[in-house]
């Protein structure tokens, strides 16, 4: 067809804008597309749902290292700077050595310092995530958020013992 065109003919600014690679692409656009081709119809439709906010995205973000036990404070363990927009749904915590004697991890994010859950996931006793313990629960579900907002990450409640705290962030962008 006149309107077919090769995925490795796609210029390189149009995937750039898309922040699309040529193999997720060929994955997700012609999952049983063996000739390599597509319809530009279809191309543009992919790109423009990626730049318009439908594409899944997750975000792990270590907040502490596998051998020092976590201690709670004021003091901030981790920040990430949105280098795109999108939107948070779905925030869990998980620890690599979970806490043996006493006490939760709790964890908070804030975006441009002000929380962004309404509930705090916690991480219970001999437990390893927050999808066992107290799930988070958005402010707003789903967050909102613009490349250059600022997530900034807290420890409220350190536990005893537990060590390689986490945070995952999912959503779309």
């Amino acid at each position: 067809m006149a309107d077919d065109v090769l995925i490795s003919q796609l210029p390189a600014a149009a995937l750039a804008l898309s922040g699309t690679d040529l193999l997720e692409i060929e994955q997700i656009a012609s999952p049983n597309n063996l000739s390599g081709k597509t319809t530009l119809a279809a191309m543009l439709a992919f790109i423009s749902a990626g730049i318009s906010g439908t594409r899944p995205y997750s975000i792990t973000i270590a907040l502490s290292d596998l051998t020092t036990s976590l201690a709670a404070g004021v003091a901030i363990v981790g920040v990430w700077v949105a280098d795109f927009a999108g939107n948070i749904s779905a925030v869990m915590t998980a620890v690599g050595i979970a806490q043996s004697s006493s006490g939760v991890v709790t964890v908070d994010c804030k975006k441009n310092g002000v929380t962004i859950f309404s509930t705090k996931p916690s991480i219970d006793i001999l437990e390893d995530t927050s999808l066992t313990g107290t799930p988070a629960v958005l402010t707003a579900n789903p967050t909102a958020f613009v490349a250059g907002d600022k997530f900034t990450f807290f420890i409220d409640a350190a536990g005893t013992g537990a060590k390689g705290l986490q945070i995952t962030l999912k959503g779309t962008r």
